[in-house]
């Protein structure tokens, strides 16, 4: 049985980071979504998802003049 835990070690903590994972992204949208009820889904994802130096679908807003990939104060 030791043999067959460690073999499968790997698919359970992929799982685990999958959900993870799933509940980093859905925690935020879920807040965007009810703070701007009148929004489209489409506007709420352009307002608070970017793209920073190469990551793409950062959770950021932008500084008060300020160019988001220059800046990391988010």
């Amino acid at each position: 049985m030791k043999g067959w835990a460690n073999y499968y070690s790997t698919v359970v903590s992929s799982d685990a980071y999958k959900s993870q994972d799933n509940l980093i992204y859905i925690k935020p949208i879920t807040w965007a979504k009810r703070r701007h009820p009148n929004k489209s889904a489409g506007w709420v994802v352009k307002k608070y998802w970017q793209t920073i130096e190469g990551a793409n679908w950062v959770f950021a807003t932008r500084a008060e003049g300020k160019n988001p990939n220059n800046d990391l104060s988010y």
